[in-house]
């Protein structure tokens, strides 16, 4: 979690293949599955926009390591999360979400990545509810992970 002060909150994610077979490193090319444990702390969420960051971790001239950001150009913001993740309404309380994701509309970033290195994604979503024209952060979330 990037903050406490978040109306989702997560407590656990498995990454499996489409088989249901955990699975890491994730291999963005195929697509798998993320279970999510997460409980929403405040209002049904029926739309959401996510906007996804990537970071490289690098090690400098200096002999110190760093996350260094990757540019994506803006095909990572903007996402809306309930038609890409298929998992709206997300109801108030605790919530077990299976979501399959097929990353291949993405696949211009994707190839750009390299195996078996690691990487962080910032991922914030934000309220798109009807009538919602304050679009604030609901979660964000930082995960670090290494592709195949």
């Amino acid at each position: 979690m990037c903050s406490d002060n978040e109306q989702f909150s997560i407590t656990d994610i498995q990454t499996l293949d489409k088989n249901g077979n955990p699975v890491y490193p994730i291999d963005p090319r195929q697509e798998f599955v993320l279970n999510l444990t997460t409980y929403n702390h405040g209002q049904q969420i029926d739309d959401n926009e996510v906007n996804v960051k990537i970071y490289q971790y690098k090690s400098g001239w200096s002999g110190g390591c760093s996350w260094t950001s990757i540019p994506t150009f803006g095909l990572l913001n903007g996402i809306n999360g309930c038609d890409f993740a298929h998992n709206c309404p997300l109801k108030s309380g605790p919530l077990f979400l299976i979501l399959p994701l097929d990353l291949s509309q993405f696949s211009a970033i994707i190839n750009m990545l390299a195996a078996y290195k690691p990487y962080q994604l910032e991922i914030r979503m934000y309220n798109y509810n009807k009538g919602n024209t304050q679009h604030e952060e609901i979660a964000c979330v930082m995960a670090q992970v290494e592709l195949s």
